[in-house]
C-alpha cells in the first residue's frame, strides 16, 4: 500500500481539499483510497504535532508545556494510526495523510527524517505532494490569518520579514531540500497553486487527478464549503484593534472566546471584509525569492523559468 502525504502547503486550499475527501470518504474507499481518520478529522494534525519541535495553539489548548509532555500526548493516537493502516490494507492501495501543519510546523531535516523513519516501514511508497503559491501572495494571506486569529499588533510591512530566504515557510528550493534528502527527489510532487494552472481551476478536482490518480467523477460530490477569505483593511483594523486590548488566551491556557466571538461579528457582518489590504512591500518579497523560485520551478515544476512571476 502507498502512503499519500499531502503537506499543504499553508494557504494552498488544503481545508477545500480535506472537505473534500472527507465527504467522499466512502466513494474513495470503494476506489481503494483510505482517508486517514484517527489523525483528525480533515486535517491530519496530529502527525505534525508529533514530530515538530515546538509548542503551539494546539499545545497549549490541550496544557502542553513540554515537547516531552507533546510526544506522551499524541503518542497514543500513533498507535492508532497503526491500527488504521493495518485495516487498510486489505481493500485499498492507497493511504492518504493530508495536514498543511506539515509545512508550517517540520522545520527540520531532523524533524522530517524522523517522520520518515516512523513512515517508511509501514508502506511500499510514500510521494510527498504539495501545492505552492507565490511568496507574496502567501505572505498577505498568512498575515489576515494571523492577525484574525489574534497572534499580535504587527503590521504587515513588520510581519513581512519573516519572509526570507533559507524559512522553508517561503522558501520552496529549502523546502524541497528537506523533504527530499528524506524520502527521495523522485518522491516529491509539486503544483502550482494558481487558478490557470489548476484543473478548471478547482483545486478539489486538481488533487482527486493529479494526487489521487481519479479521472472518473460520477461518484464524487464537490459540495461548495465558505473558502478562508482574507480580511479587508477594515477587518486588519479591527482585528489588530482587538489584539492589543483583548489576549488570544486567558492566564491558564483556555481560548478567549469574547475576543473570537467579536472577531466572528465583524466578519459575519461582512464590515471585516470592507476595503483592500494593500501590500505596498509584494515587488519586493517577489524579487527577494527570485532565484530559488526559478531554480524549484526547474527542478520540480519542469518550467525553464520562474513559474511564480
Amino acid at each position: 500500500m502507498k502512503c499519500l502525504l499531502h503537506i499543504g502547503t499553508e494557504k494552498t486550499g488544503s481545508t477545500s481539499i480535506q472537505s473534500f475527501v472527507t465527504s467522499n470518504r466512502a466513494s474513495l474507499s470503494r476506489q481503494g483510497i483510505k482517508v486517514c481518520e484517527t489523525l483528525g478529522v480533515g486535517n491530519n494534525r496530529a502527525l505534525a504535532a508529533y514530530f515538530q519541535g515546538r509548542l503551539d495553539d494546539l499545545s497549549r489548548r490541550n496544557k502542553i508545556k513540554t515537547l516531552e509532555e507533546q510526544k506522551v500526548y499524541f503518542g497514543p493516537v500513533l498507535k492508532e494510526l497503526l491500527d488504521e493502516i493495518e485495516m487498510a490494507r486489505e481493500n485499498h492501495e492507497v493511504f492518504l495523510i493530508s495536514s498543511e501543519h506539515l509545512h508550517s510546523r517540520l522545520t527540520s531535516y531532523e524533524q522530517i527524517n524522523e517522520l520518515q523513519e516512523f513512515l517508511a516501514p509501514l508502506f511500499q511508497s510514500i510521494q510527498v505532494f504539495g501545492y505552492f503559491r507565490e511568496q507574496a501572495s502567501l505572505l498577505k494571506s498568512n498575515y489576515s490569518t494571523w492577525v484574525e486569529g489574534g497572534g499580535g499588533t504587527m503590521s504587515l510591512t513588520e510581519f513581512s520579514q519573516e519572509a526570507t530566504l533559507g524559512n522553508p515557510y517561503y522558501d520552496y528550493s529549502t523546502l524541497a531540500k528537506m523533504w527530499t534528502s528524506a524520502f527521495g527527489s523522485g518522491a516529491f510532487c509539486a503544483r502550482l497553486y494558481k487558478r490557470s494552472a489548476l484543473h478548471k481551476g478547482d483545486v478539489r478536482q486538481d488533487f482527486a487527478i493529479e494526487a489521487l490518480g481519479i479521472r472518473d467523477f460520477s461518484d464524487l460530490t464537490f459540495i461548495e464549503t465558505e473558502a478562508n477569505r482574507s480580511l479587508g483593511s477594515i477587518g486588519i483594523i479591527i482585528a489588530r484593534g482587538l489584539n492589543l486590548l483583548l489576549p488570544q488566551f486567558w492566564l491558564g491556557g483556555r481560548r478567549n472566546r469574547f475576543r473570537d466571538g467579536i472577531m466572528r461579528l465583524a466578519i459575519l457582518s461582512g464590515l471585516a471584509r470592507i476595503g483592500r489590504l494593500e501590500f505596498l512591500q509584494a515587488t519586493e518579497v517577489q524579487d527577494r525569492f527570485e532565484q530559488t523560485n526559478l531554480l524549484f520551478s526547474k527542478n520540480f515544476l519542469g518550467e525553464s523559468r520562474n513559474i511564480f512571476r
